[in-house]
């Protein structure tokens, strides 16, 4: 049976940016407001779906398990449907078309490794052709504090080993994903599709910062959409991890709390889940 890997590494533009920004290049205590993060990484996600098989393959966590034969992604410590590990290359200002970079990984002997985790599988539909349409719901991502060659050191095929290498390091920031990336399906908080025959996809979503020692920098929505380019040396259907080689998160100031309705209203009708069935 065909694995799904579905990439949980997000690319984004934003809808609209506010906030000052106060950053200099190559100094993370410097850089705050409306941002973007560049990254490159690996993931892993939930298998046993079966792409040709067209039409609903699953509508709820439970049923989602059923269908894929397994609780959660390979690699997984945890009940997982997606998970993954990225190092963020750079961060840039917002400044369209052509942003300027504000740091770069290993400026100044520092490093930001971002650990996503926590995703279900809430809905699955198959094309009959070799793709599917996934939604889910949870997740976070932690963004750590560390030095610029700690990436290098990691085993990123194994959950528990990721989680053991980053207990104890800096939090930089914790984000928490939020329902809007889809229009009729009000839980979701990752949407995408996903190619089984080619390995490659894309997928979008919206997060929160919670906690972390930059928290106070980034009061703003983080708009995440990704595409992941197809994994060079893996044979289609028998990997589950795959590189990620192009992304980013882009920060969009929240509004006044007496507009909060009518963002979350907003975030709902933005959301689009691009579906672009490849055979």
């Amino acid at each position: 049976m065909k694995k799904k890997i579905l990439s949980t590494l997000l690319a984004g533009a934003a809808v609209a940016t506010m906030g000052i920004m106060s950053a200099q290049a190559g100094h993370l205590d410097a850089i705050s407001g409306a941002i973007q993060f560049n990254y490159n990484g690996l993931d892993a996600a939930q298998t046993g779906y079966d792409p040709f098989a067209a039409g609903v393959l699953c509508t709820d966590v439970a049923s989602c398990n059923v269908a894929s034969g397994t609780d959660n992604a390979p690699g997984s410590n945890q009940a997982n449907d997606t998970w993954g590990i990225t190092t963020v290359s750079s961060i840039q200002d917002d400044v369209s078309p052509f942003p300027n970079n504000l740091w770069n990984n290993g400026d100044e002997g520092e490093a930001l490794i971002a650990y996503f985790y926590g995703f279900n599988d809430i809905r699955v539909e198959g094309d009959g052709a070799g793709s599917i349409d996934f939604w889910s719901e949870g997740g976070y991502v932690d963004i750590y504090r560390v030095g610029a060659l700690f990436g290098s050191t990691i085993d990123m095929t194994d959950q528990a080993t990721v989680e053991g290498d980053l207990l104890g390091q800096s939090l930089y920031l914790r984000l928490e994903f939020v329902p809007g990336c889809s229009a009729t399906i009000a839980a979701a908080t990752l949407c995408g599709d996903f190619d089984l025959d080619s390995l490659s996809g894309n997928s979008d979503g919206l997060a929160m910062a919670i906690d972390g020692s930059a928290l106070s920098k980034f009061p703003e929505i983080f708009r995440f959409e990704q595409s992941v380019e197809p994994c060079n040396g893996c044979a289609p259907g028998t990997s589950f991890n795959i590189v990620v080689d192009s992304g980013s998160a882009t920060t969009t100031a929240l509004p006044e709390p007496g507009a909060l309705g009518l963002l979350g209203l907003g975030l709902v009708g933005m959301g689009l889940i691009a579906r672009r069935r490849k055979v």
